[in-house]
């Protein structure tokens, strides 16, 4: 079985495929290291366990797995567990959207944004969130999106909004499909008040 196959089973609680893919690990199998990891910090076949996932993404994330080193700023930047370190987020993330992981490339993204353990760049977070986007990252695309409904690093743009919303909500994004909704009725309502405004108008 390859190593995903291992880790899809694992996942399932089936305790053999664990063992193998612990032991893919210890011989220094990146994604081994990796999928190990997704399943502590997922929880799923095993305890959940976050300082255990980070000590396998960190394994995986030097051996310049890009997945694992997404994995590894998220954790450091959303964890509950492992202490919060923005600068280590951002080494992470650098690595990652280096290798061209979308993943990696959204978390920069949103660094940028946010400007946290680098300085605040809206044109540099919107340049990250277009290459996540133009990967199929659902949440490149919903952040790419934000940023042109706001003109926040790119100019405003209601139609390019809707087309990466839309890409976003395609995959079953929850946060593009309301945000989706949310511009379709502000659209319907602009319609509605021209056209009353042109109906009220008085005859030329």
């Amino acid at each position: 079985l390859s190593i995903n196959e291992l880790a899809f089973k694992a996942r399932q609680g089936d305790l053999d495929a664990l063992k193998r893919l612990q032991e893919a690990a210890e011989q220094n199998d990146a994604n081994a290291q990796n999928r190990l990891g997704v399943i502590y910090a997922d929880g799923k076949g095993i305890p959940r366990n976050e300082n255990l996932a980070a000590d396998r993404f960190q394994k995986a994330a030097e051996l310049e797995n890009a997945e694992a080193q997404a994995n590894l700023a998220a954790l450091y930047r959303n964890s509950l567990v492992v202490p919060r370190d923005n600068a280590k987020v951002i080494y992470w993330a650098q690595k990652a959207a280096e290798h061209g992981n979308p993943r990696g490339q959204n978390i920069l993204g949103f660094m940028y944004m946010i400007g946290e353990g680098v300085q605040q760049d809206d044109a540099k977070a919107a340049s990250w969130y277009q290459k996540a986007a133009e990967q199929g990252f659902a949440g490149g695309q919903r952040n790419l999106a934000f940023m042109y409904l706001n003109g926040k690093g790119v100019p405003q743009d209601d139609a390019t909004a809707t087309y990466w919303y839309q890409k976003a909500a395609n995959q079953g994004d929850i946060q593009a499909q309301k945000s989706l909704k949310m511009i379709q009725e502000k659209s319907k309502e602009m319609s509605n008040y021209n056209l009353n405004t042109v109906q009220q108008s008085p005859p030329q």
